[in-house]
């Protein structure tokens, strides 16, 4: 194995990461914009079955949607990043994402019961989180290791 090749465990810990932390800061977005508040009995148990619910494809509309930008992000890491976990990342996600919502708007699938407030306004916040998380705990790494 080559010194910057992440083993599969680098690839499974950042996409944990990203569905843990994602997941968990979206639904904390929409119980805050929703419900006003995240302390009610129900939008706890939502909150910590946020992964599990995000994973089921409720929260994208898309079931097993995380598994796109995984097979996205292997593809650019091993041919067009020079093998560059993070930034193999952040594209995967940045074009999955931009993939799954012109399918969801071409479908029709944005107008749901979920959610009739703009999607985008627990999204980019949450992504942007997930993003800074993931940057400093893997991207970070890959900046020290060109040292």
């Amino acid at each position: 194995m080559k010194k910057n090749e992440p083993c599969i465990n680098t690839t499974a810990k950042l996409w944990i990461s990203h569905i843990l932390v994602y997941y968990f800061v979206f639904v904390s977005l929409s119980n805050l914009v929703m419900k006003g508040s995240f302390f009610h009995k129900e939008s706890l148990k939502m909150l910590f079955a946020s992964p599990l619910i995000g994973l089921m494809g409720f929260l994208d509309h898309f079931p097993g949607f995380f598994i796109f930008p995984i097979i996205f992000m292997l593809v650019f890491y091993y041919r067009y990043f020079e093998q560059k976990i993070y930034k193999s990342y952040l594209v995967s996600l940045l074009i999955s994402y931009f993939l799954l919502y012109i399918y969801l708007f071409s479908i029709g699938g944005l107008k749901s019961d979920f959610m009739d407030v703009n999607v985008f306004l627990f999204i980019i916040p949450s992504l942007a989180v997930t993003l800074s998380v993931n940057w400093f705990l893997f991207g970070r790494h890959e900046n020290q290791k060109k040292n």
